[in-house]
């Protein structure tokens, strides 16, 4: 065998084994930085669940304030007046309403509705439908009167148990425990990778 053709025989040989070794290690670029897009795309889903999270936590803490306004006996509420903190709590809840308008936004927008503000088109989601309860609720509350707020302390507290509910759905936090676990194998295989 002449040398020209060993020569061209190891080279050929080297130039496969090049483009293989190549091919091995683009691939493992390429699912490295798919598990680092992941990773990210669960870092920005983690971080929006848990501004969700943060605006649910003060929605039912102010249903279960609202729930004790019902408690409080009007001739014996002076400062400030149940009134007060009736209107207090309105104003509380309207403003949570709102700020949940912001994560779950009108559904089925028309444009035969121009005339409207863009946040008030279409119907409003239904995870927010408790805490406009809550406040109409809250509306109703007798601040004359403390045995007629009896019946509707029981409903502020079904109001509550039903956002619950919804935001339970919504949150998921037994797949989002599975999720988390399954983040940080993939983070420290990662890790492991660069070293």
């Amino acid at each position: 065998m002449e040398l020209s053709t060993i020569i061209g025989l190891v080279t050929g040989t080297a130039s496969i084994i090049g483009a293989y070794v190549s091919y091995v290690f683009a691939r493992r670029a390429a699912n490295r930085q798919r598990q680092f897009q992941e990773v990210e795309l669960a870092n920005w889903t983690h971080q929006y669940l848990s501004e969700i999270r943060t605006w649910a936590d003060q929605v039912v803490h102010a249903m279960a304030e609202a729930v004790l306004l019902c408690d409080l006996d009007p001739k014996r509420t002076e400062n400030p007046t149940l009134f007060d903190r009736r209107h207090a709590m309105m104003g509380r809840l309207s403003a949570l309403v709102d700020r949940g308008r912001w994560f779950f936004p009108n559904e089925h927008m028309r444009t035969n509705q121009a005339d409207r503000r863009i946040v008030f088109r279409g119907y409003r989601d239904p995870i927010l439908d408790p805490v406009v309860h809550a406040h109409d609720a809250v509306k109703e509350l007798n601040f004359n009167d403390q045995t007629q707020n009896v019946a509707l302390r029981k409903e502020i507290v079904q109001i509550k148990r039903d956002f619950t509910d919804r935001m339970q759905v919504v949150l998921d936090p037994n797949s989002r425990n599975a999720d988390f676990e399954r983040f940080v194998t993939m983070t420290e295989e990662l890790r492991e990778g660069e070293e």
